[in-house]
């Protein structure tokens, strides 16, 4: 994403690939900024302005998901804003407008936002640039509005910043960014060789990190590694400059990093000793985590924030959760302990039987989610069957405190609305339009839990074929034509049934696979 004159034409050379962020949508804005007393305006027919949309990788969906908010993004890439733009019309959009122009540009005639996202921005700009995205979340920002800005921080970037030193001093003599990349992966190369036989703990460091940047895109390496601006800043830094602007800490987008459940008790009463700041805690906490990225959401000062929440605060929300127990039959009501597993890696385990019971009634919902109250009248009816409850007492209070405890440590999801999407295939499967539009322009695919999603390469044709006009005969019918026509290829080596009926069978058990991935993806319109 770029939004500085002085690295525009390294952004049309080598275009940065424009992803979906999940923490950065407006629903997922508002539930933060809910939590902390912060009423913002509903998303859904929100004003929502991007600093840096690039070609519209994250706005676009934001827009198609929400049709009666307006979203404007803008960008200093002309090529960026012109593939964006082409999505935009092919997806037949109307409430999302792309411009390219230089921040300096924006000023209050541009009007206020709901809702003000800056992310992949804020670091790769010089000061004074840094200094105008602060300007804009103050001037541009409704009353109760949320800007979002991600950065990276310090301590955690002080070694990739080594690293970055490294590989432009190797690659200072070069200019075009494709010799500076390819300059800069022969670096990469040579280092992991040099300290592949070392045991320091500097060493054990640079292979791990050596080792990650030599698998991403040249895109990657290039903007987030070789620009000429690359500004990591600690994050008591960062919150000064947004006071400065008349802005205050709201919180961050991914708000179980703010708990410091990893940490054991002493050290969380040493720490809550130390400062009752909630700006000096994050940074403390910064310290001790050797954090490398935030993605902070902004507010007005004369804002009124609580900093305790209520579990009240969960009862008009809903939950999902993507954990599952490690064990086929979970003991929900016992105090034995029950572990689980998310498919991030995180892991959860407790004894507690409401958490349990939370997680039980949930796990069959995903990748949906469940309204609190629907969740609280089926953990009530369960506690009620089951001869070992005797004194636990299963209300909004209580439920709301286990749903609140879990989402703290990032167990769980909480959402304003029920799901755009469908977990089960209709007859006649649909994909959104704006997934069909990506699949023409060869873009990166957007789900509707604003995820970007890896699908393969046939899935991406059946998902292209599923228009909500034909059924599952249909389309295997359909993907037949497209291999025998020679428009899709079949995996070499592989071979297709001869046999009338096995070929029939063939493709409609291809078919039936690729429906159940796209449903178990979010990728399925009612």
């Amino acid at each position: 994403m770029n939004a500085d004159s002085t690295n525009a034409s390294s952004y049309d050379q080598i275009p940065y690939p424009s992803f979906s962020f999940p923490e950065s949508h407006p629903r997922h804005l508002a539930i933060i900024a809910g939590l902390f007393g912060l009423q913002t305006a509903l998303p859904a027919k929100a004003s929502v302005l991007e600093l840096g949309c690039a070609s519209g990788g994250n706005l676009i969906p934001m827009a198609y998901g929400m049709p009666q908010a307006r979203c404007v993004g803008v960008d200093l890439s002309a090529r960026q804003i012109e593939i964006g733009q082409a999505l935009v019309t092919k997806a037949g959009l109307k409430n999302v407008d792309l411009r390219c122009m230089n921040l300096a540009d924006l000023d209050k005639t541009f009007g206020t936002f709901d809702y003000i996202i800056c992310h992949g921005v804020f670091s790769w700009v010089p000061a004074e640039v840094q200094k105008r995205i602060l300007e804009i979340c103050s001037a541009n920002l409704s009353p109760q509005g949320v800007a979002y800005v991600s950065y990276n921080t310090l301590p955690g970037w002080n070694m990739y910043r080594s690293i970055r030193d490294m590989m432009l001093f190797h690659t200072r003599q070069f200019n075009e960014p494709a010799m500076i990349v390819g300059q800069a992966r022969a670096f990469l190369d040579f280092a992991v060789k040099a300290v592949a036989q070392q045991q320091s703990a500097y060493s054990m460091l640079l292979k791990g990190e050596l080792e990650r940047l030599r698998t991403q895109s040249d895109a990657y390496l290039f903007h987030d590694h070789l620009e000429k601006e690359n500004n990591p800043v600690y994050f008591h830094e960062f919150a000064r400059m947004a006071e400065a602007q008349g802005l205050r800490y709201l919180g961050e987008s991914t708000f179980h990093t703010m708990t410091p459940v990893e940490f054991d008790p002493e050290i969380q009463k040493t720490l809550h000793a130390i400062t009752d700041k909630i700006v000096a805690m994050e940074q403390y906490i910064d310290f001790l985590r050797n954090r490398t990225f935030r993605a902070t959401l902004l507010c007005r000062r004369d804002n009124k924030l609580v900093r305790r929440i209520a579990p009240a605060a969960i009862q008009k929300l809903q939950v999902a959760t993507a954990l599952q127990s490690v064990s086929q039959t979970p003991e929900v009501w016992s105090a034995t302990q029950e572990n689980y597993v998310h498919p991030n890696g995180s892991e959860l385990r407790t004894t507690d039987a409401l958490t349990k019971a939370v997680l039980f009634t949930l796990k069959d919902s995903w990748p949906g989610w469940q309204p609190f109250e629907r969740l609280l009248k089926t953990v009530r009816e369960a506690a009620l069957k089951s001869p070992l409850v005797k004194t636990l007492v299963v209300n909004e209070e209580n439920l709301g405190r286990a749903v609140l405890q879990l989402f703290q440590q990032g167990m769980v999801e909480l959402h304003l609305d029920p799901p755009q999407f469908v977990t089960k295939v209709a007859v006649r499967p649909k994909v959104s339009a704006l997934v069909r539009a990506q699949i023409q322009e060869g873009r990166p695919l957007t789900n509707l839990r604003h995820e970007t999603v890896q699908v393969p390469d046939l899935f991406r044709y059946i998902a292209g074929l599923c228009d909500g006009k034909r059924d599952s005969a249909q389309i295997a019918s359909a993907l037949e034509e497209g291999i025998n026509s020679g428009v899709l290829k079949m995996r070499e080596g592989k071979e297709l049934p001869t046999v009338p009926a096995d070929r029939l069978k063939y493709f409609s058990g291809v078919v039936a696979n690729a429906l159940a991935f796209l449903a178990r993806s979010a990728m399925l319109q009612a």
